[in-house]
């Protein structure tokens, strides 16, 4: 395990750390991991206009796309798949960072650690409010470049790799 930001910080579930992975375990991490390798290529990473949504067709649910705002000031959902939606319980499409509540703010964590690393993130954690049942999810951000040819562009997945009972 790789600490995030030197430790294992504290972020999603109170007192449940993110456990950052080497490589992805998860069949759809690992699937859009795999597809996002072949399209970059020999070069830092690949263009938005490198991937097709029809051969991510079976991917496509569990799928959120992030555009990078102001250099990594902000952050605003430019697709959120429906398997996500069933997850969370909301669809945050076109939902801005900035704009979420507080206790979210641990999201702004991940993206700044992607967007500075300009390499792909993977990392576990648990969902859920405290007295509820935790969803265990694997997840993959992986950095694009837009049509100019800048990274402004998180490609990401996650996949529920588990459920804790109470």
């Amino acid at each position: 395990m790789i600490p995030f930001s030197g430790t294992e910080e504290k972020i999603g579930v109170e007192g449940k750390p993110i456990r950052e992975l080497d490589a992805p375990t998860a069949k759809v991490t690992k699937a859009l991991h795999e597809l996002w390798l072949l399209k970059k290529g020999g070069r830092d990473m690949p263009a938005r206009r490198d991937l097709s949504p029809a051969e991510m067709k079976s991917l496509l649910p569990h799928i959120y796309m992030i555009d990078v705002l102001g250099g990594g000031a902000d952050y605003q959902m430019r697709l959120f798949g429906t398997a996500l939606v069933d997850m969370i319980g909301g669809d945050f499409t076109g939902a801005r960072l900035s704009e979420q509540d507080a206790d979210k703010g641990w999201r702004g964590k991940i993206y700044k650690q992607a967007y500075w690393r300009a390499r792909p993130v993977f990392y576990q954690f648990d969902l859920g409010d405290m007295g509820k049942p935790h969803i265990h999810t694997e997840n993959v951000l992986l950095p694009l470049k837009d049509n100019n040819n800048n990274f402004t562009i998180l490609l990401c997945a996650s996949q529920v790799i588990g459920r804790e009972k109470l």
